[in-house]
């Protein structure tokens, strides 16, 4: 005999070894939801929101979005490093890096300069106008992040964020730019034929 699977008796409870569908199948009966329990799914959206709009709060009076802080961190983290790996770092798509490395480079914050290991590359490192925009920031952003999990007791938001960490690097494979998007549908640009007129 199988077990149910977990997440399937959180969100609605054990099915008792004898439930019977009624009608002879070996689907489990259709349960109600348990009151105040969520998928990962729903709540992993919630707390993107959530961290997004307080990022959006700290960042938007300088002109800056998350995404662009994201890449001034990956910058700082790694001296020296490209936009391929930033894009990497960063889970975007080397386009969308790219686009925000341009965005950076127009404000003032990062500068390209030719690589001294592949011609063909640039390495990236922050101006000094960008290493002071992100010394301006660096509590502020620390901060916004505090007050979302301000409802947590210390231990809780070690927990929490320690076993974030373990989902996402136990998941690694399926956490790539653009997977879950809807495909892109091609219309055909034919136009029908004119009716005589």
């Amino acid at each position: 005999m199988t077990s149910e699977p977990f997440l399937r008796s959180y969100l609605y409870g054990s099915v008792p070894a004898n439930a019977d569908n009624g009608d002879g199948s070996a689907r489990p009966p259709e349960r109600p939801a348990i009151p105040g329990r969520r998928a990962p799914v729903h709540l992993a959206k919630r707390f993107a929101q959530i961290f997004q709009a307080l990022m959006a709060e700290v960042m938007e009076p300088h002109g800056l979005t998350s995404q662009q802080w994201g890449v001034m961190v990956a910058i700082v983290r790694e001296p020296g490093t490209d936009q391929r790996r930033v894009a990497e770092r960063q889970g975007i798509d080397v386009n969308s890096a790219s686009r925000i490395v341009d965005e950076l480079e127009a404000l003032g914050l990062v500068r390209r300069q030719a690589s001294p290991h592949d011609r063909r590359a640039y390495s990236l490192e922050l101006t000094p106008k960008g290493i002071r925009m992100r010394a301006k920031l660096q509590e502020p952003v620390i901060a916004a992040q505090d007050r979302a999990l301000a409802c947590l007791e210390q231990s809780e938001k070690q927990t929490l964020l320690d076993l974030l960490t373990r989902v996402v690097e136990a998941n690694k494979d399926h956490a790539r730019p653009g997977l879950g998007r809807r495909k892109p549908v091609r219309r055909n640009k034919a136009l029908p034929p004119s009716k005589p007129g």
